[in-house]
Formats: structure tokens, C-alpha cells, sequence
């Protein structure tokens, strides 16, 4: 569940999760050149999910990214109203959690490989 301001590296550890839902008003932000620091962790992380171009703009600009466009680009599964932030991800947790542990990392696995075979 993201809302408000997600920036930086804490930007970046919302890549890192399986699902991301995102509260509409709620802004990303990479604005490490803007204090002359090299986005060493942070690049990586973006160049998984967003083309070379579009990562280049978003660093060195530091512009903030509304939580519509970050959906447009797959960053967050979803963007609901924030008064439903809370309830629709832990409705989404939930209805993972009815899942046999092993099948997920199996399934995660066989996604992370890039395919779902077996």
C-alpha cells in the first residue's frame, strides 16, 4: 500500500514488491542527482521495469510521477481512491495468504524465470 510522497530508495524498494497498490495524489520521486548523488541501487531497480529513456528522465529531471502514470508504466498493480488504500491491499494480501505457501514461490520462481511452466 503506497501513498503520499514514495522517494528515493524507498521508491525503489516499492519496485521490489510482488504487488503494489497506490493511493490516487500519491507522487514517485527519484530526486537523487538533483543532490548530486549517484543513483548507484536505484537505476538497476528502474531499468527492471522502464525503458532506458524513460529512466534517464526520471533521474535526471527528479520530476515527480503521479501515481496514474506509474500505473501506466506497471510500476503499481493499481490506483484507488485513498480512502480504500487500505481495505483493497489488505483484501489483495488476504486472498494471497489463502494460497499453500510452496505454490506461490513456485509460482514467483516461475515468474521471476519468465515463464510458467510445470
Amino acid at each position: 500500500a503506497l501513498h503520499g510522497a514514495v522517494v528515493g530508495a524507498g521508491a525503489s524498494i516499492a519496485l521490489c514488491c510482488d504487488m503494489a497498490i497506490a493511493a490516487e495524489g500519491t507522487r514517485f520521486l527519484w530526486p537523487e542527482a538533483k543532490h548530486a548523488i549517484y543513483p548507484s541501487l536505484v537505476a538497476p531497480m528502474l531499468l527492471r521495469h522502464l525503458s532506458p529513456r524513460d529512466v534517464f528522465e526520471l533521474l535526471a529531471t527528479g520530476r515527480a510521477m503521479p501515481a496514474e502514470e506509474a500505473l501506466r508504466l506497471r510500476l503499481v498493480n493499481r490506483v484507488v481512491p485513498a480512502e480504500r488504500l487500505l481495505e483493497e491491499a489488505c483484501a489483495a494480501a488476504e486472498a494471497t495468504a489463502t494460497y499453500p505457501p510452496d505454490l506461490l514461490r513456485r509460482l514467483k520462481q516461475a515468474i521471476d524465470a519468465g515463464g510458467l511452466a510445470r
